[in-house]
């Protein structure tokens, strides 16, 4: 698989992740409330009959671009692990604006940017 592909997978990923929040995020398989993008990008993968190399190269995309924008790669939208911890054992990862945000951009197409404009 070329990595256009895997970034068109990712792409795919955030389309339907924002479809299932903007419909009110009924439980169901492969997204869970108590789970972030990460989690909810290898269960959506996996389900589309990705092996773990083919996820694993598209989590790192993800992380990347995380990174090229400034965030912290494992708890991007959150201040720290404790926060985001939080969020999962309230079922309110979903909830998260930033996230919700960042999912809303990637799918409209905008850059990747750091948040201090560089």
């Amino acid at each position: 698989m070329q990595d256009t592909s895997f970034e068109q997978l990712l792409l795919e990923f955030y389309t339907e992740y924002l479809k299932w929040v903007d419909s009110g995020t009924e439980k169901g398989f492969p997204f869970e409330t108590h789970e972030g993008l990460c989690s909810s990008l290898e269960r959506y993968l996996t389900s589309r009959g990705l092996d773990f190399n083919e996820c694993d190269k598209v989590v790192k995309i993800m992380a990347g671009q995380f990174i090229e924008a400034g965030l912290n790669s494992f708890y991007p939208f959150n201040t720290d692990k404790a926060e985001y911890q939080d969020e999962c054992e309230e079922n309110s990862v979903h909830l998260n604006p930033a996230r919700i945000q960042w999912v809303r951009d990637r799918v409209a197409g905008k850059p990747v940017r750091c948040e201090d404009g560089k």
